[in-house]
């Protein structure tokens, strides 16, 4: 039925879009010690409980998701590379106990899980 073709469709460009984020990061030659970036900066919070504190952003590069109500459709594209240990010094520098990882989608790069152990 045409419902069938549609969602075949929709699942097939999907398939598309994942398969050529996969196919970026692996040609970026990530390191487990790099993580692409769009930009990081000190700022305060304004969302959360943590409203009006002092944080450090890190906004990390490429998005699969295209979710309708995204402010930041810049953090799409590739971004810089950027060792965790220059932002793990920059986050030392700007004196805040609070970090937001954010992106993108943070968690398509898998180096991301080290800096947030760090």
């Amino acid at each position: 039925n045409g419902q069938g073709n549609l969602l075949t469709g929709l699942h097939n460009k999907t398939l598309i879009c994942y398969a050529a984020l996969f196919f970026t990061y692996r040609t970026m030659k990530q390191t487990d010690t790099t993580l692409y970036i769009t930009e990081h900066f000190l700022s305060i919070q304004g969302e959360t409980t943590y409203t009006g504190l002092p944080t450090v952003f890190i906004r990390l590069s490429a998005c699969n998701l295209r979710c309708s109500w995204c402010d930041t459709t810049y953090s799409f594209s590739r971004g810089e590379p950027h060792t965790i240990e220059n932002l793990l010094d920059f986050t030392a520098s700007n004196a805040t106990p609070y970090v937001c990882i954010t992106g993108g989608e943070p968690l398509l790069q898998p180096a991301v899980h080290i800096l947030m152990e760090q």
